[in-house]
């Protein structure tokens, strides 16, 4: 149980992904912690985002360590919740929810860009795919918090994967096919009948609002990301699988 607080997993669940792991890395029978203890060290940090000192001192180790068992681990774990994504083909069928989110990351000297003037933040923006009853499907690679909704889009993977005229958004992806919000006319306000429509709309995309929610519930998305930007797309590729990965395990 005290795995699943920490981690948003279970004992089994952590026992799997550290079995799998300890085949794709280099880690030696000598190493201080087991493959266990480093997956659960890996995504307690991603779950909890307190400083790697802080979370090295619960662990009884040093910051340095706990620094090289993540670095180590992320990319087998990477690779190993690749297979729970789902077959991207099947965007172009399914009625989709879009919708993006800002990964709060503050002020960087090395990057520009990364302030975000709707969200009054600084970070990076990525946009989520979901089902019209809420179940995560995919996220699009990362951009400067400063690039807009509709721009992100339309230079991310989705724009080809998606079938926009089955898609459901806010008006912030105003000029692609999709379905948004009809916009009020200057001067004047929208009939009954459109703005009943834009009610309905922003019902519909609530799932969306909830899944973003719930992916945040990883708080290294939630609370400011402080490690190098370069990591970031494979923490947000890791975090997205395990939401399945979770889903298909707990199900087995």
């Amino acid at each position: 149980m005290r795995y699943h607080r920490t981690t948003g997993l279970s004992t089994e669940a952590i026992n799997y992904l550290a079995r799998e792991v300890a085949g794709l890395v280099i880690w030696s029978s000598g190493n201080t912690f087991s493959a266990f203890q480093g997956v659960a060290m890996t995504l307690e940090y991603y779950r909890t985002n307190l400083s790697q000192g802080m979370l090295a001192a619960f662990h009884g180790t040093s910051q340095p360590t706990l620094s090289r068992i993540i670095a180590t681990l992320e990319e087998g774990l990477a690779h190993i919740v690749t297979e729970f994504c789902i077959d991207l083909d099947d965007l172009k069928y399914d009625a989709t929810l879009l919708d993006g989110f800002l990964i709060p990351t503050g002020n960087r000297s090395d990057q520009d860009k990364l302030y975000s003037g709707k969200r009054r933040q600084s970070g990076v923006g990525a946009q989520v795919v979901a089902t019209l009853y809420g179940r995560l499907l995919t996220v699009s690679e990362i951009f400067r918090g400063s690039t807009h909704d509709v721009t992100a889009f339309r230079n991310s993977s989705l724009a080809s994967l998606l079938n926009q005229s089955n898609a459901i958004a806010d008006g912030g992806y105003r000029g692609t096919n999709m379905v948004i919000p009809i916009r009020k006319p200057n001067g004047y306000e929208l009939d009954a009948d459109r703005a009943a429509f834009n009610a309905a709309l922003t019902g519909w995309r609530a799932p969306a609002e909830r899944v973003i929610a719930h992916l945040k519930n990883w708080n290294i998305l939630a609370t400011g990301y402080h490690r190098r930007l370069c990591h970031l797309q494979r923490v947000v590729h890791i975090i997205t699988r395990l939401k399945r990965f979770r889903a298909c395990y707990a199900a087995s």
